[in-house]
């Protein structure tokens, strides 16, 4: 079994400012994720707008063109019932 070796080493004042100056930096990594993370929301928010207009764009041009066959479709059943002598 290997047995773990600690060698013990004074820590000097320039070794306990790098440390400090570290951990700020870790800090401020963090403080900027939060910020991107805001960014990122606030993004995907305009994007799902944009993506609800469209939404609402193309729903509304199929509507009409459904509505436009179904009034075509009518008119060629009356047109056809006229030709072969029917009535409604």
């Amino acid at each position: 079994m290997k047995k773990k070796i600690k060698i013990k080493k004074n820590i000097t004042l320039d070794d306990l400012a790098l440390m400090i100056a570290r951990g700020f930096e870790e800090t401020t990594k963090r403080i900027d994720l939060g910020t991107l993370e805001k960014e990122m929301n606030l993004r995907f928010s305009e994007v799902n707008e944009r993506l609800d207009r469209i939404e609402k764009i193309l729903f509304w041009d199929y509507k009409n063109r459904i509505e436009r066959l179904e009034d075509q479709v009518k008119e060629l059943q009356a047109d056809f019932r006229q030709l072969v002598g029917l009535k409604k």
